[in-house]
């Protein structure tokens, strides 16, 4: 006889949920990630801005139409920068929930592979008693049957 487990559905469907959590868990991660990107090359566009805004004053031309159009454009990038910060804040919590799901079907998958391995080490241990016990009285038969002859 085969070993079968009773909650071997359940343990499936434990199976399936970490493997969407892990999805889940993935997706989040990877939007996250280009939030980042986002975040890492406007604050390069801040710094190149904050660039040409110090040349413009360095050099000490009348360049008060350029100098005016930078400061707008540095302070546009400030304004989206604190922006992409919030978002990624709201992301930073999507992502660590997901985490968290993730970490709790993966210890209820396990808790149902501990049981299972219990299960089926209890099974063996009965069916090798089961052996034994056939084989005691196979041998307890022939020898009754060598004390007659």
């Amino acid at each position: 006889m085969k070993f079968q487990f009773k909650l071997e559905k359940v343990l499936k469907h434990k199976h399936i949920l970490e493997k969407q959590a892990q999805r889940d868990f993935a997706e989040m991660q990877r939007k996250l990630d280009e939030q980042l990107n986002i975040l890492k090359d406007l604050e390069n566009s801040l710094k190149n801005t904050y660039n040409e805004r110090y040349n413009f004053i360095a050099s000490g031309q009348n360049v008060s139409a350029s100098l005016d159009f930078v400061q707008k454009a540095y302070e546009g990038y400030k304004v989206m920068i604190a922006s992409q910060m919030k978002i990624i804040e709201g992301l930073e919590k999507i992502v660590e929930e997901k985490r968290l799901r993730l970490v709790e079907a993966t210890k209820e998958r396990k808790v149902f592979e501990k049981l299972k391995d219990k299960k089926k080490d209890e099974y063996i241990r009965e069916e090798k008693k089961k052996d034994q016990k056939r084989t005691d009285e196979i041998n307890s038969m022939l020898q009754n049957q060598r004390g007659r002859e």
